[in-house]
């Protein structure tokens, strides 16, 4: 197992055990369950896996452990979360004070790589599934529609993984939030997508399973 899938599923895990939370559990048992098959080898996978470890890192250090983020620069460098894939914002200064320091950590959680996951894992989707279309025979995909049949439920789950990992946060922070409004519009659509989601994987399972009839 890829060391920061281990560590994501160690840090969901204590959050799990950690809040009381149903929805919040039921996330993370999902996102434990979507983990289990998710392909460590990808690149964009390892990118997006480091990106939330980050983030779930100064979700609970500011929030559970109420750490003061500018006095303890350190302990984020030193687990590795402040480096890669050019999403470095903690450039600290001496000149920096507390006020600005805050704001780059605010806007490092509200950059929202989890929309950018999810809209290119919906391309992947899109340029899949156009060669579904139509009967086994007469589709596209040809020799190659189961392959890219079970491409396409894996892109779903991994689209499920981004949006339950983002509702995770969301929770954590919600009380913390003074926008409340903000992430009820995001949890709403959230809810459409996984929504939709489940449609389309209930589908193209249906298809599956005729491909063995």
């Amino acid at each position: 197992m890829d060391s920061n899938i281990k560590v994501l599923v160690d840090e969901l895990t204590k959050l799990y055990h950690c809040y009381q939370i149903e929805s919040l559990r039921n996330d993370i048992m999902t996102c434990l369950d979507i983990l289990k098959y998710y392909d460590f080898n990808d690149k964009n996978n390892q990118i997006f896996i480091g990106y939330v470890l980050r983030v779930l890192f100064i979700v609970t250090v500011k929030v559970d452990e109420n750490i003061d983020l500018t006095t303890d620069l350190s302990n984020l460098v030193a687990k590795g979360y402040t480096t890669g894939n050019h999403r470095n914002i903690f450039r600290r200064k001496k000149s920096k004070n507390t006020n600005d320091f805050e704001k780059e950590v605010e806007f490092y959680i509200k950059r929202n790589y989890f929309d950018d996951e999810y809209d290119r894992l919906q391309r992947l989707l899109l340029k899949s599934t156009t060669k579904l279309i139509g009967p086994v025979n007469d589709s596209l995909a040809g020799f190659n529609y189961e392959k890219i049949l079970t491409n396409a439920i894996q892109l779903l789950d991994n689209q499920e993984l981004v949006l339950r990992l983002q509702n995770v946060v969301i929770l954590i922070l919600k009380p913390f939030e003074i926008e409340e409004s903000e992430f009820l519009t995001k949890k709403t659509l959230i809810s459409k997508q996984l929504l939709t989601i489940n449609k389309h994987r209930e589908q193209y399972l249906k298809q599956y399973n005729k491909l063995f009839i």
